[in-house]
């Protein structure tokens, strides 16, 4: 069970961190002027991309999956939880990603 609690926590400081690089890549991308629109904070387009990176990950995954017949399980179920492995995996790239996203270019 100790194991569960530490895979719990390592994910929620992945993600935490995860979202606090967004936040910075956001606001330096705003004050080189880029991004016109304005947003409520920082914090909360942080979330809406991290969301919308593993959306778009996801149906390229199951969409890979089904174009070369790979045989994915549905669902899988670990430690109580049951869970879509692929989902899964989008959510951990989209955690990943900001970390290999250089800082935007300056003008």
């Amino acid at each position: 069970m100790d194991w569960y609690l530490v895979a719990v926590g390592g994910t929620g400081v992945l993600v935490l961190l995860s979202l606090r690089r967004r936040v910075r890549l956001i606001d330096m991308a705003r004050q080189q002027g880029e991004g016109v629109a304005p947003v409520t904070s920082p914090a909360a387009e942080a979330v809406r991309q991290l969301v919308g990176v593993a959306g778009g990950i996801y149906v390229a995954l199951v969409s890979l999956a089904a174009f070369l017949r790979l045989p994915v399980q549905q669902t899988v179920q670990l430690g109580g939880i049951t869970f879509d492995p692929l989902a899964l995996a989008a959510l951990l790239i989209a955690i990943l990603q900001p970390f290999f996203v250089g800082a935007p270019p300056r003008p």
